[in-house]
């Protein structure tokens, strides 16, 4: 019989490392997927294309917290930045062909993505909605997107 290969996709935190890893539950082993270029920066909050040949993460390299792409599992292989004025808490549409984040005033966003072979282009992201009232200061991305990509689920911050 053979073994399922699953893996979970993590961010170290601030006291580890600050990058990207995943851990392969049947090897047992932790694999570093990307590091931090500084031990001022961060990278953080990682999800992976529905097609698993992409990981979205934020990090703060460029000095503001901005949404970035690189190839799974080879992420430091390349790296597109999709947001243009800040950006995090990325999750993926379910089709592959979406990136929604949250822009730095909170405004839920979205931008139309490809991967084709080793490349990967972004268009222009689109404001969809004020998210700030339901902004929480929990830590992650506390919003997801239903499955046609025309509805979103928020926990409302009190």
């Amino acid at each position: 019989m053979g073994s399922i290969g699953v893996e979970v996709l993590f961010d170290e935190g601030a006291q580890l490392g600050r990058g990207l890893s995943v851990f392969s539950f049947d090897g047992h082993r932790t694999d570093v997927l990307l590091s931090a270029p500084s031990p001022r920066t961060y990278r953080r909050s990682p999800d992976l294309s529905p097609d698993g040949r992409w990981v979205a993460y934020e990090s703060n390299e460029s000095g503001r917290l901005e949404v970035y792409v690189g190839p799974f599992p080879r992420a430091g292989d390349g790296r597109w930045r999709v947001s243009t004025d800040g950006g995090s808490w990325a999750v993926w549409g379910h089709g592959g062909g979406e990136l929604f984040f949250l822009d730095r005033s909170f405004t839920l966003t979205v931008v139309p993505v490809e991967g084709r072979g080793s490349t990967f282009t972004a268009g222009k992201p689109t404001k969809l909605f004020d998210n700030r009232d339901y902004f929480t200061r929990l830590g992650d991305r506390t919003y997801d997107v239903s499955h046609d990509g025309q509805r979103s689920l928020m926990i409302k911050d009190q």
